[in-house]
């Protein structure tokens, strides 16, 4: 299992808006490193549960940034989403991005 990296970046929603969020790479690829075409679908959890909905995953085109559209989610809840990538060497990516919903 690949250790994760908590990003410094917060995402912030309201519960009724669907966003795409994007998550960059860059400074944990090393040399000529570059994402696969094919990223894993990023991960909600809320410390109980989870009531996000996460589509739309790509790696934008030429970059080392996978987007992520996020919808739904509670008022005053935080989630902590994990952005999974997988880079041509073959090794593990996971950022941690904390992710606010108000109203």
């Amino acid at each position: 299992m690949a250790a994760s990296i908590q990003s410094e970046q917060t995402l912030v929603k309201q519960p009724g808006e669907s966003k795409l969020y994007g998550c960059d790479f860059s400074g944990v690829l090393q040399g000529s490193a570059i994402l696969t075409d094919t990223p894993s679908v990023p991960t909600a959890v809320e410390l109980v549960s989870s009531d996000l909905t996460i589509s739309s995953v790509a790696v934008a085109s030429g970059s080392l940034i996978i987007n992520a559209r996020i919808a739904s989610g509670t008022d005053s809840t935080y989630y902590t989403v994990a952005f999974t990538a997988l880079d041509d060497a073959q090794n593990t990516h996971i950022i941690d991005c904390l992710l606010s919903v108000v109203d």
